[in-house]
């Protein structure tokens, strides 16, 4: 049988929609809770109906959801989970509060597929040439809870520095005392923050390894009694 071009493209076309077809048909992937409390709390990935696994079968997380498919700020093989010749398993994993909620994708990968080209730490990255599945998007319930906490002397022995990081650039105080249900002092914070053109090199200045830092927020306790405990929030 010869095959004409229209007829040669329109079976390639043919075949690569299959293929598609065969890899997204089908699969589940679900992420639960939708919402997490604190940062640190785990969410369960479950994904289910995969036809054919293979142990390079992996999973993507996705911080913007928006992100592409070649911009996941971390994978897990899905053959971590113990049943995974089975198609169907599921594994728990701990998320940080990025200021910005998570999604999940899963994409086959074996040995016939090449994977992207090696970054600065020498190591390949995983090929997102076949998609399957992708989750709903799992989010904190507070975007703006306190994070990355930080304590410090200043140049006075009576005080303490408390910083920490907000998504938006919030009015915010930092309250402490002798007691935890005494904190009668008050500490204003200020808040200070920076761009993606501050950085003065690539990667961190490119879309690729930019992230957006938040509020960095900065408050002085003050007058405080040495070899007294205090409390603080």
């Amino acid at each position: 049988m010869s095959f004409g071009i229209e007829q040669k493209r329109a079976f390639f076309v043919l075949v690569v929609s299959v293929l598609i077809i065969g890899f997204a048909n089908g699969v589940k992937l679900e992420a639960f809770p939708k919402i997490l409390n604190s940062s640190g709390d785990n969410i369960t990935l479950r994904w289910e109906d995969i036809s054919s696994p293979s142990g390079k079968d992996w999973v993507g997380i996705y911080s913007p959801p928006d992100s592409a498919d070649d911009r996941f700020i971390g994978f897990i093989y899905l053959s971590s989970c113990p049943n995974w010749k089975k198609g169907s398993c599921s594994i728990n994993l701990p998320l940080i509060n990025l200021r910005s909620p998570y999604e999940f994708r899963i994409f086959h990968w074996d040995n016939s597929i090449n994977a992207r080209p090696v970054h600065g730490d020498r190591n390949p990255l995983p090929s997102t040439a076949h998609f399957l599945a992708k989750s709903q998007s799992v989010t904190f319930r507070n975007l703006n809870d306190p994070a990355q906490l930080h304590l410090a002397f200043t140049s006075n022995q009576d005080e303490m520095r408390v910083m920490f990081v907000t998504k938006d650039d919030l009015k915010s105080y930092v309250q402490y005392g002798l007691g935890e249900e005494g904190l009668d002092e008050v500490a204003e914070a200020v808040s200070i923050t920076y761009k993606q053109s501050d950085m003065c090199d690539a990667p961190a200045n490119t879309n690729l390894g930019w992230r957006d830092p938040g509020y960095i927020h900065d408050a002085v306790m003050q007058r405080l009694k040495p070899g007294k405990r205090y409390f603080y929030q």
